[in-house]
């Protein structure tokens, strides 16, 4: 009995004191999100995509409140990674985003970290994720 508490204890430590291993993250030509060195790849639909780019290309963090000011940034991404873009369908989606009383830019953001964690383990996923303080800038860490 204390020899099992034992190896379950070292096991423990073994397990903290190990680095995380960051893999690159990595965007191929058609959009698609992969961490090669896990080989493994982020499945995220084209308005889940456009939030993720719009946050890896504003390290510095976005603020909900600003987001009207993005709107036309989301709507450039999401023409180009949105297979099937229609103008006015695909405008009223990004106005929900670019809303800041709207929830869909945190449901968004929640099913990115789904997404992310369907493939690994939070502690693994957790550099790649978007986050940040309620009523903070939310960014990409």
């Amino acid at each position: 009995m204390q020899f099992n508490l034992f190896i379950e204890t070292l096991s423990k430590e073994a397990l903290k004191e190990q680095p995380l291993m960051i893999s690159p993250l990595h965007i191929d030509p058609a959009f698609n999100i992969s961490l090669p060195d896990y080989n493994t790849s982020i499945k995220l639909t084209p308005l889940q995509k456009t939030v993720y780019f719009l946050f890896l290309n504003h390290p510095e963090g976005i603020m909900f409140c600003d987001l009207p000011d993005y709107k036309d940034e989301m709507l450039k991404i999401y023409s180009a990674v949105g297979s099937n873009y229609m103008w006015g369908k695909s405008e009223k989606k990004i106005d929900l985003l670019a809303y800041p009383f709207s929830n869909s830019m945190s449901e968004k953001i929640s099913k990115i970290r789904s997404a992310f964690l369907a493939v690994h383990a939070k502690n693994i996923v957790k550099p790649y994720l978007i986050s940040g303080e309620r009523g903070g800038p939310k960014k990409y860490h």
